[in-house]
């Protein structure tokens, strides 16, 4: 069964000259393995819910194969009727 897990975290970025669009440019890169090195917060969750339909998910989400599965993007498998 699909089920839709969200969390908010939060990361620090130290940026030499300060500006946002820098932060950005240097979070983006490293977001991923800063998540699994634990040199983030969460903010919130995680939250779990039933998956019932494809408005519940971004498009690169719905692109992507389901976390678990080897098969079918998350698009496709809801296409089939799964869920």
């Amino acid at each position: 069964m699909l089920k839709r897990i969200q969390i908010t975290y939060e990361f620090c970025v130290d940026t030499p000259t300060g500006s946002d669009e820098e932060a950005v440019e240097i979070f983006s890169p490293l977001h991923t393995s800063a998540i699994e090195d634990g040199r983030c917060g969460i903010v919130s969750g995680p939250i779990v819910s039933d998956v019932s339909s494809s408005l519940q998910f971004e498009e690169a989400t719905l692109d992507e194969v389901p976390l678990g599965s080897f098969d079918y993007t998350l698009k496709e498998r809801l296409e089939r009727g799964e869920g």
